[in-house]
């Protein structure tokens, strides 16, 4: 039976953040990933916050697997649907039946804003965004809106208040902005996006806002059918400082894990946390 030392499950930054620092600590290391790598860092229009990068993200991520693929890390692609746990051994299982045993297992699946099915999701990069901190600054002096919850308000209103001339916050709970260039909608439930190659407006009942873009900020974790044995809070993998999750050997990072900045260059911060305590787990327990 092979066993790798650490599985990771994902590959966006954190996940191939965290294969890249177990494969250069010569730990036999497992990527897996159901669809391409970079996450949901290749929906952002572009990526120029990330120190040292100012990207394409399609590049930026192909960079990231070129560097963990020649760290020595495998790669492989599946659906994670289960994973067992045999004594210290973690049995990752796949929708085609494939299973991959591991002494350690990295989560690093992401969030799904954005990803959940959203009826809107044909105006990404048409003037649709997932990210107010990553795309906001193509929109100086422009008139945009964004669909949140309350938490949007400081995580996104309240930055882009400081760049778009105008705001519309459509906030599906009851919180308010204070900023004057910032009109309100709450407790909204229903709502239109419009226009014929790009977003041009929204609707709100019989109201037509024109905007030149729309941020959407609604999370929708559900961490849920992998484990029952994992510890779970608000829909997010709850870890503690080391990103060490409620059982032993498994460990989580990334928008999984609730954060307040959901940015590239936090995730990848993460990923390296539980790659390092990832490699100690392993390295005392051989």
């Amino acid at each position: 039976m092979e066993i790798y030392d650490v599985i990771v499950v994902g590959a966006g930054p954190a996940g191939m953040s965290a294969a890249l620092y177990t494969s250069r600590a010569n730990l036999k290391t497992l990527v897996i990933e159901k669809e391409c790598p970079g996450g949901k860092m290749i929906k952002a229009k572009k990526i120029d916050n990330y120190i040292g990068s100012e990207s394409d993200p399609f590049k930026l991520a192909s960079n990231m697997f070129s560097q963990v693929s020649k760290a020595g890390a495998k790669y492989v692609t599946g659906n994670v649907i289960s994973i067992k746990l045999e004594n210290k051994i973690k049995k990752v299982i796949l929708s085609d039946g494939k299973e991959y045993n591991g002494k350690s297992v990295i989560f690093a699946i992401g969030g799904k804003v954005g990803q959940n099915n959203f009826k809107y999701d044909y105006y990404l990069n048409k003037g649709l965004s997932y990210c107010a901190i990553c795309d906001g600054s193509f929109y100086k002096g422009k008139t945009v809106a964004v669909i949140g919850d309350n938490d949007a308000v400081e995580n996104s209103v309240d930055y882009l208040a400081n760049i778009a001339d105008n705001i519309y916050f459509i906030n599906i709970e009851d919180k308010e902005s204070t900023r004057e260039n910032v009109e309100n909608f709450t407790k909204v439930t229903d709502y239109e996006i419009g226009g014929k190659d790009v977003v041009k407006y929204i609707k709100i009942g019989e109201k037509i806002l024109d905007v030149d873009g729309v941020f959407y900020e609604v999370d929708s974790n559900n961490f849920s059918g992998f484990i029952n044995e994992i510890t779970t809070e608000n829909g997010y993998i709850k870890v503690d400082e080391n990103m060490q999750t409620n059982i032993e050997g498994i460990f989580a990072c990334g928008d999984i894990v609730y954060k307040s900045v959901k940015q590239v260059v936090v995730a990848a911060s993460q990923g390296a946390i539980a790659a390092i305590n990832a490699i100690k787990y392993v390295n005392q327990n051989k």
